[in-house]
């Protein structure tokens, strides 16, 4: 049996408490090595330290790394890591803007580092069924609702609203990430309504339609206020034909009726799973069609000034 891959994590916020170190914790294919955070400390049983510098400089013997932070530094810490022959998974998205993480994969295929953008959402239970159905069926139309509570599902995360991260898009590239996984054409982004509140840098409401060919997708990814979350791509052939894939890949119907599940993994121990054999066979997954179409959004995008929020 080999080695587990000894791995770091950089970033102790809420995803990598809640997904990324339960994960890797019980992944035999990796051993946790170490972890880098300035402010949350956590009785691992491993070297802690307050920033990747520190870490970097005691030498520590690991193969692997994932950077958990906001996305707003991703593209500094990588550039510490970018030298050293270390395989690298970048939670979502890679960077905090498109040319960022553009430059991020131009010098990872040039230096053959392996590096993973872990879109998450396209290792949910379903997705792959739905690229099935999508493949033997002609797209006409569709309708992409991506709502959910910004309080329950990101407190006390002010970076979000900053500059480089992405507001609504940030759980709404989740939707971005599965559409361009089931139907990998070649989008672009017809029109675009953004809505910013006044006290912040990033928008709270957005409303696009994406197109390919003669197929139009409507789009809006929105933070409301109250508990329920919407997380839905619903998709019409030309058959007349309707696919609903919802909660964020977990479920599908088609024609109305449930299809079960083949999935037998969560979301993240798939992207471990994933980025096991990546570094096994010395390849890399860095896939940025979601942010490209988010940065053509923001490009042509009106904005609308809304009423200052609570941080």
């Amino acid at each position: 049996m080999n080695e587990p891959i000894r791995i770091g994590i950089v970033g102790l916020g809420k995803i990598a408490r809640d997904q990324h170190l339960p994960k890797i914790l019980d992944n035999p294919n990796f051993e946790l090595a170490f972890v880098v955070d300035r402010t949350v400390k956590l009785d691992l049983g491993v070297p802690s330290y307050t920033s990747l510098t520190d870490a970097l400089n005691e030498e520590l013997a690991f193969e692997a790394i994932s950077i958990c932070t906001s996305p707003q530094v991703r593209f500094e810490l990588w550039e510490q890591l970018s030298g050293l022959e270390r395989a690298i998974l970048l939670e979502k998205p890679a960077a905090a803007n498109y040319a960022l993480a553009c430059s991020i994969r131009e010098r990872a295929e040039a230096s053959n580092q392996c590096c993973f953008a872990a879109w998450h959402s396209r290792f949910a239970s379903q997705v792959a069924t739905a690229r099935d159905w999508v493949a033997t069926h002609m797209i006409t139309d569709g309708v992409i609702e991506w709502r959910e509570n910004a309080s329950k599902w990101h407190p006390e995360q002010d970076w979000i609203w900053r500059e480089g991260g992405f507001g609504v898009f940030d759980p709404g590239m989740n939707a971005l990430s599965i559409l361009t996984a089931i139907a990998p054409a070649k989008w672009s982004v017809g029109s675009a309504h953004l809505g910013v509140p006044t006290n912040v840098e990033t928008p709270k409401i957005a409303e696009f339609s994406l197109c390919c060919g003669d197929t139009e997708i409507q789009s809006v990814f929105e933070f409301h206020d109250h508990e329920a979350d919407v997380w839905t791509i619903t998709l019409r052939a030309s058959d007349g034909s309707i696919m609903v894939l919802a909660d964020g890949g977990e479920h599908l119907t088609i024609d109305g009726t449930p299809v079960p599940s083949a999935g037998h993994h969560g979301e993240y121990e798939n992207v471990y799973n994933h980025f096991h054999e990546l570094i096994s066979t010395n390849k890399s997954d860095c896939d940025l069609t979601p942010l490209k179409l988010i940065d053509e959004i923001f490009e042509i995008a009106s904005v609308k000034a809304l009423s200052a929020i609570k941080l």
